[in-house]
């Protein structure tokens, strides 16, 4: 017997940084569901209430494209293992450039991660039995395209399969629906939750769902300044920020410019969407070079990249959304009607590998 999931990336456009504190509140998703975790510890309770909870709504788009695949299969014990071939390979992503190697075998601390949010989902689910654990990515992990947010999207997914067929509470796990398997993927990694929903996702304190503005499909590039793992883990960022001056009124910038970017989207407003979302990020970015002590993800060939886009901007008064996560790669995305637009700017960057949709 096995079971399998597929689950795509987000790229946020207003960001979560910065996590919320345990309070009193709870998760309303589940609170509402306090029968079906009487079998849960008080542990697996408070993180399914409180752990990766944003301290500010954020918005994200879908990266359909940018996908993980995991697949289970029974064993004698619970571990990982990488597919023995590649799941994708004929979903290979679009590159202007050269070919590039995508390592896909996690490391020693990721696998401890991953499987550590197994057991829990076992836990929760109440899956017996022991399991290997199979996941591959189609695109770079830890480089600032949410490589996490797709893997335990894609690992929830694969045990719910699970779990409808082995667990003895079926009847309990039948009622759940995507917003509850939404907040339960955010104990592994909180942008993972937006992943659940698409092509946009708002996701806030007390709930995550769908958005739709009238721009439904984008198009994508991930421009590649830096291929290797950052040394800087997002988790470890989330911590960090804090202790910057300018985290304090952090929670006030990011929503108002959340308010502010669901308007310029509902009203079609693309320059002033831009104008946000390039705040937004250089905020972001300014939080990781003030913290004590600073770091940086940030490149010299990530400015770069940033100059050519604003150069762009001036010239032709268009272009396309502009965004960086935690990584020194630059994330651009274009209206539907801006295809030649993406392919101009493609040449301008011809020196750096891009992984594109292919709309």
């Amino acid at each position: 017997m096995s079971w399998s999931a597929r689950a795509p990336s987000n790229i946020a456009l207003i960001k979560y940084m910065g996590k919320a504190e345990k309070n009193s509140t709870g998760n309303p998703s589940y609170k509402e569901k306090e029968s079906f975790l009487k079998h849960l510890s008080k542990k697996d309770r408070e993180n399914l209430y409180f752990k990766n909870r944003s301290l500010n709504s954020s918005l994200s788009y879908t990266l359909s494209h940018f996908i993980t695949k995991v697949h289970i299969e029974e064993s004698d014990k619970d571990s990982w293992a990488p597919f023995s071939k590649d799941p994708f390979k004929n979903h290979r992503l679009y590159s202007s450039s050269k070919q590039i190697y995508f390592e896909n075998k996690l490391s020693n601390q990721a696998q401890k991660k991953f499987l550590d949010f197994f057991q829990f989902l076992k836990r929760f689910f109440f899956v017996p039995g022991h399991y290997t654990v199979f996941s591959h990515n189609n695109f770079p992990m830890s480089i600032g395209s949410a490589s996490s947010a797709s893997s335990f999207a894609a690992l929830t997914m694969a045990v719910y399969e699970l779990a409808k067929e082995r667990s003895p509470i079926k009847d309990k796990i039948n009622t759940l629906q995507k917003r509850d398997l939404a907040q339960l993927s955010r104990v592994g990694s909180g942008s993972s939750c937006r992943s659940f929903f698409s092509p946009w996702c708002i996701w806030s304190d007390r709930d995550v769902s769908a958005f739709h503005p009238p721009w439904d499909q984008l198009l994508h590039q991930l421009i590649i300044v830096e291929s290797q793992p950052k040394s800087i883990s997002s988790s470890e960022a989330h911590q960090r920020v804090k202790t910057s001056p300018h985290f304090k009124n952090r929670i006030d910038r990011a929503n108002t410019r959340m308010n502010s970017l669901l308007s310029a989207l509902q009203m079609k407003n693309w320059k002033k969407g831009f104008k946000i979302c390039y705040e937004e990020f250089m905020d972001l970015h300014s939080l990781f070079e003030t913290a004590r002590p600073p770091f940086r993800y940030k490149k010299t060939s990530s400015q770069k990249v940033l100059e050519c886009i604003n150069e762009y901007w001036k010239n032709k008064d268009d272009g396309p959304l502009i965004t960086m996560d935690a990584g020194a790669n630059v994330h651009l995305l274009y209206r539907p009607d801006q295809n030649e637009h993406r392919e101009k700017i493609k040449n301008l960057l011809f020196n750096y590998t891009i992984l594109s949709s292919e709309i």
